[in-house]
């Protein structure tokens, strides 16, 4: 059971149930609470006194209005009523007319009754805390939390039903709870700590420097002025000691990457009396905190796993697909090329001759970064994914292309998929710049290219960039240039074989003879150029897909 803080609609429900104003979804929302929180469960114990106090007070003053009045035994009552059946009849004289007319005006002056004062005050005090709550469910359902943060920016965010109002530049109050269910938002407290969260995630923020994460993943940079923000979860606890980290949290463990500076990590044990065991993380080191043990470990430092600044929206969208393969070429050489889908595969290391350049701008003031081909390939070996949609003849090639020249005579290759089976290729595709400076996807086997080609109507300028996708879906394949189908095209063919012990191999760029000599040319040479966000799906996209993937892009070039 954790000891999440409690938020006030929790605290709303409990005093609608106390005062019968509770209907069936909200009991059902208490018991759901108290069964995952103990410190609701005590909150709600504290409120149930108070209130059968209160309402014992007031009962017993309605009680000491008749305690005056005396008691009468039931069987004594019962034998006068049996006498009164066989009693002889009383005459009783008719009282003279003036007697009558006293009789009439004569007042009884009755005996005041003793009041007690605390009996007077206990409903008093009930009646105005009644009175009270019935006010504040009527005209103020939710109280007013002091903001603390402001929602400073977000891409294809989607949140919960309650957070509907939350937008760009919204001031985000203390105590409340917010679930983002899709895309990514940046928060910034205001002590300067900004939080880049990515969903799902579920959050609380709980004063200008500390915040509640209940589950998902988020990356935090702290200014100096920042340092001592702090990050509470169900199992555990990090203070910042001026730095860069990211953690991922679930219902199991909390892990915490640290990328600059130094912070200090705890487990919160289940036990409150209890202190938890505690350890100072440094940069380039990564710790978990398990929540069945509550102790600290080491795991494997990978920053890259995290969304550590806002993606742009063309990178929110694709992400949104779910490809299998993702790369956008961010970092530095020293850096490994990383699945940005998956870190468990599809991940490779630069080449030492690698270079960067500007990438294709895909939002106004944003930096983007893309990579130069040489005659080095990069080249990535995946063993985890046989496959690529129903029976490997489904899926979706995106990448933006940028060529600086033509190579009239050959052509190149932009990216190369290969299939290797017991240690020899057996087929690949390739995705290239033909002779005539077409975009061009075929696929080759057995010393030659097969049928299946495709070739679109753009002739590519050098300098430029283009996003270009070819999708095949059953045995039809399209070449999109800028999100406009420009060619379809049956095929027999998928990405490559699935036999068993084959093995998948991505390219990209220069063609070796031995790839050449199953595509049916012994040599290309490397294609003269750059490319950027790469992307690769188990499934075909569909035409409007594409095109609204490439209408994400504010400002093309």
């Amino acid at each position: 059971m954790s000891v999440t803080p409690l938020n006030s609609e929790f605290k709303l429900q409990v005093f609608k149930l106390l005062y019968d104003q509770a209907n069936e979804e909200e009991r059902a929302a208490i018991e759901t609470t108290l069964q995952k929180n103990e410190r609701a469960v005590g909150w709600y114990i504290e409120q149930s006194m108070i209130c059968a106090t209160l309402r014992m007070n007031s009962e017993a003053s309605q009680e000491e209005r008749y305690e005056d009045i005396p008691s009468f035994d039931s069987e004594e009552m019962m034998a006068l009523a049996e006498y009164e059946k066989f009693a002889p009849s009383v005459h009783i004289p008719e009282p003279d007319e003036e007697e009558a007319v006293i009789r009439k005006l004569h007042v009884v002056e009755k005996t005041p009754r003793k009041i007690n004062k605390l009996s007077l005050f206990s409903t008093i005090i009930s009646t105005a805390a009644f009175l009270a709550v019935v006010a504040y469910l009527h005209f103020s359902p939710l109280p007013v939390s002091q903001p603390v943060a402001t929602l400073t920016d977000m891409t294809h965010a989607v949140w919960s039903a309650g957070d509907d109002d939350l937008s760009k530049g919204r001031q985000i109050g203390a105590g409340n709870w917010h679930e983002l269910l899709q895309g990514f938002a940046e928060i910034t407290f205001d002590n300067g700590a900004v939080v880049t969260l990515e969903s799902p995630v579920s959050f609380m923020c709980q004063s200008a420097g500390s915040m509640y994460v209940e589950s998902g993943k988020l990356f935090t940079k702290v200014s100096p002025r920042a340092v001592g923000f702090t990050i509470d979860t169900p199992h555990s606890k990090i203070i910042d000691l001026g730095t860069e980290f990211g953690i991922n949290v679930d219902k199991k463990v909390c892990d915490v990457q640290v990328h600059k500076g130094l912070v200090r990590l705890y487990a919160q044990p289940e036990d409150e009396q209890t202190p938890g065991e505690h350890r100072q993380v440094k940069a380039g080191q990564a710790c978990s905190v398990k929540a069945d043990s509550r102790k600290i470990s080491r795991i494997q430092y990978d920053v890259s796993r995290y969304q550590t600044s806002l993606p742009s929206a063309y990178e929110a969208a694709v992400r949104a697909k779910k490809p299998v393969y993702y790369w956008n070429f961010e970092g530095s050489r020293q850096d490994p090329l990383k699945n940005m889908m998956n870190t468990d595969y599809g991940s490779s290391i630069y080449p030492s001759s690698v270079q960067f350049t500007d990438g294709p701008v895909l939002e106004e003031k944003r930096d983007n970064q893309a990579i130069v081909l040489s005659d080095i390939p990069i080249e990535i070996s995946d063993t985890v994914i046989k496959q690529l949609g129903k029976n490997n003849k489904d899926y979706t090639y995106i990448v933006w292309v940028r060529p600086d020249a033509v190579l009239r005579k050959s052509g190149s290759n932009i990216i190369t998929t290969a299939v290797e089976k017991n240690g020899k290729i057996s087929s690949c595709r390739q995705i290239r710049l033909n002779s005539n400076g077409k975009f061009q996807d075929s696929f080759g086997k057995g010393k030659a290219e097969t049928s299946g080609w495709v070739i679109s109507k753009t002739v590519a300028q050098p300098g430029q960039w283009y996003m270009v996708a070819v999708v095949a879906n059953g045995y039809k394949k399209k070449l999109f240039v800028n999100g406009v189908n420009e060619v379809s095209n049956p095929h027999s063919h998928g990405v490559g074989e699935n036999a068993r012990n084959s093995q998948h191999k991505y390219y990209f760029g220069y063609v070796s003879d031995k790839l050449g000599n199953v595509m049916g040319t012994k040599h290309r040479p490397p294609f003269e150029g750059a490319i950027d966000e790469v992307a690769i799906f188990d499934r075909a996209l569909t035409d409007k897909e594409i095109k609204k993937l490439y209408k994400t892009v504010s400002h093309k070039r």
